[in-house]
């Protein structure tokens, strides 16, 4: 039971058809926990929680909503915040909403919860099933945060999965699992910020579903990666390689290619490493596969070691911790022109969900790939030695 209501006026929120989501503000009587309250005495905790219902002209907010949540891009005006389809979320308490996540911005934790909620179908085809590392910032990104791989003991079995994996030196990592939405957003109120994410599932490890390149620029060369982008782009469609290209959120893009899971990890970063040789053959003043950020001069670094087993990129959808909250937005061939690496964010999202620039994006079998990356490089003279992180 709540303690007081609030009579909301549903012309103020809106109508959906269908299942949506709000995140709305309650107050919550708990037991207290201020030392020296009487036993049995509560106090009243604000807190968020994600509920779904049904619209209907009369029955458009939760019946214990005392107040919607203000400040997700609506300076104050409450809204639904609406999903496609069908999906619904399960009720997922939200604690401390008003932390400041984003100091410059002004972004709240309860603002990037919020974000989470609006994309999470969107985000669910590029990270479910997939062993996580999620990047934590519990106290805002002003402050020291740190990668998570491990799933502890607490979180809850309904809502996040589990992983184990081995390590060399023995034990084993036991990786999150996210395959809802309700995952993506537990995750939101732990303070993650980012969803990393390796090339393949859990269910088929050896052979990737997806292949990356990242083009890490110069700071401020947004001139220098797009067109890298576009080269790299030609060298994989000369090798029947389609790609698609992610708006990092950071320095660069990433082009990414679907596949067919038909090659191993090893045979896909093989792909990856040759066609970005060759490209960086060909524009050698532009392009590097130098992986010592003191070798590569003015040039654009094209990082294919996201391909190993393990070894993980951005997810799509993501957010970034850096100022603006930008965030990891598919873009079409097009855009590249016109939105930056970091153009595209949290205050800016709602027009991105308008249309998906990947949507007819199909799986490709890179398996003839292999010969015809291999001759390419036979016929310009590049051998490519054993990778060595510290030599090269």
């Amino acid at each position: 039971m709540v303690e007081e209501r609030a009579d909301l006026k549903s012309s103020n929120l809106g109508r959906t058809g269908g299942f949506s989501v709000a995140i709305w503000q309650l107050r919550v009587p708990r037991p207290s926990k201020t030392r020296g309250n009487q036993v049995g005495e509560t106090k009243n905790w604000d807190v968020l929680r994600v509920m779904d219902h049904v619209s209907v002209p009369d029955r458009l907010y939760p019946e214990d909503a005392i107040e919607p949540l203000h400040g997700f891009l609506l300076d104050g005006v409450p809204q639904l915040l609406s999903l496609p389809g069908t999906h619904r979320l399960m009720p997922v308490e939200i604690t401390n909403a008003d932390r400041v996540i984003f100091p410059d911005d002004g972004i709240t934790k309860g603002d990037v919860v919020a974000y989470y909620a609006l994309v999470a179908d969107r985000m669910l085809p590029f990270i479910t099933g997939r062993a996580l590392t999620v990047e934590r910032f519990p106290r805002g990104i002003g402050a020291k945060g740190f990668m998570q791989k491990n799933a502890p003991d607490h979180y809850p079995e309904n809502i996040i999965g589990r992983h184990e994996v081995p390590k060399e030196e023995g034990g084993t990592t036991v990786y999150p699992v996210v395959d809802s939405a309700d995952g993506i957003v537990y995750f939101a109120n732990l303070g993650v910020i980012t969803f990393h994410v390796p090339p393949a599932l859990v269910d088929d490890e050896l052979h990737p579903d997806w292949a990356v390149w990242d083009l890490d620029p110069p700071i401020g060369r947004v001139d220098l990666v797009r067109e890298s982008a576009s080269l790299l782009r030609s060298v994989l469609e000369a090798h029947e390689i389609p790609t698609v290209v992610l708006a990092s959120g950071s320095k660069g893009y990433h082009l990414r290619t679907r596949l067919e899971p038909s090659l191993t990890g090893d045979e896909v970063a093989g792909i990856a490493r040759g066609t970005a040789a060759l490209a960086a053959a060909a524009h050698p003043d532009m392009m590097t596969l130098a992986f010592r950020k003191t070798r590569r001069g003015d040039r654009v670094f094209i990082d294919w070691l996201r391909n190993a087993a393990y070894s993980t990129s951005v997810a799509p959808w993501s957010l970034r911790p850096r100022p603006g909250a930008p965030a990891a937005i598919p873009l079409s061939w097009e855009e590249v022109g016109s939105v930056e690496p970091d153009g595209i964010g949290l205050r800016s999202i709602r027009e991105r969900l308008a249309s998906d620039p990947w949507a007819e994006t199909a799986p490709v079998d890179l398996t003839p790939a292999v010969e015809a990356v291999e001759q390419s490089l036979s016929d310009a003279g590049i051998v490519l030695e054993p990778f060595d992180r510290f030599r090269s």
